[in-house]
């Protein structure tokens, strides 16, 4: 054996709409293969594919199918009047969404790296990114290196630009999982004859929320936790856990960072834990 990895194909969007993860790769050692893979049971998730290279250059694969997942009836997790900021001296410009303490700064972060879903950095305006986001160009690696200045982990999350239907009426109506993903396939997903925004946030590639400055009128946009390909290769994304995010305000300091006040909802499950399989290391020239 060269090679084994693993995909996970999941039609939530479309059912005639296949997405694949990117590969991930499975431990071998000689001719044997470790598949004690667990894969997170997702609404739409229709299979795993564990694909073998030899050294020969000849593939062989083989799909385990999943017959039907039914949506958890458990709470959401929600958070409220979360409190960010982009001054570093603050020590609260990470986020992570199920951490009992889910707001900190850089020295609490270094170590729980692999837990980190957002950063928030000031690009004339306060902006909230994924870790991965970082590596975009020049203007985001300046803005996010105060916050993860000596990291070696760095984890991915989907955010959208902002949604008309991520309201607050929408917004407090969700109280299960259920609920979050009757919303998702309803108002997100379906086609608008249906009353949906027709928005495939499955292989959605958006790492970053927009840029705002003083507000204190509310914004909302989408989340979502899944899997992603190296940002140095063609970008294979699958999406597959969802949240909603609603901006409450925005001020500004006489220092020129900004603070930001939001609330958050996703699912009750530890997403983070589940998807931390397609993390990247730093790279040049994005060292940290």
């Amino acid at each position: 054996i060269q090679r084994a990895v693993y995909k996970v194909v999941n039609n939530r969007y479309k059912s005639y709409t296949l997405i694949q993860s990117p590969e991930i790769t499975i431990p071998f050692s000689g001719n044997t293969v470790n598949t004690s893979i667990k894969v997170p049971v997702r609404t739409g998730l229709i299979s795993v594919v564990v694909i073998i290279y030899n050294k020969g250059g000849r593939m062989s694969s083989a799909s385990v199918n999943v017959k039907k997942v039914v949506p958890s009836a458990a709470p959401v997790k929600t958070l409220t009047d979360v409190t960010m900021s982009t001054d570093p001296a603050d020590n609260m410009n990470l986020f992570s969404m199920y951490e009992s303490k889910p707001v900190f700064g850089n020295a609490e972060a270094f170590t729980k790296q692999a837990s980190v879903d957002l950063i928030m950095v000031n690009m004339s305006g306060g902006r909230l990114i994924s870790p991965m986001a970082y590596t975009a160009d020049n203007n985001y690696y300046n803005a996010s290196k105060p916050a993860i200045a000596g990291f070696s982990t760095i984890t991915y999350l989907f955010l959208s630009s902002p949604r008309t239907y991520v309201n607050r009426t929408n917004f407090n109506a969700i109280k299960t999982d259920a609920d979050l993903t009757k919303f998702y396939n309803d108002s997100v997903m379906a086609i608008p004859s249906l009353g949906g925004g027709n928005y495939n946030v499955m292989n959605a590639d958006r790492r970053v929320s927009n840029t705002y400055g003083i507000t204190s009128t509310e914004s909302g946009f989408l989340i979502g936790w899944g899997y992603r390909s190296h940002p140095t290769s063609s970008a294979v994304v699958l999406n597959e856990a969802f949240g909603l995010v609603i901006v409450k305000s925005v001020t500004r300091k006489t220092n020129g960072h900004y603070i930001m006040v939001f609330d958050i909802l996703g699912p009750s499950k530890d997403q983070r834990a589940d998807y931390n399989v397609t993390t990247i290391a730093p790279y040049a020239p994005y060292t940290l």
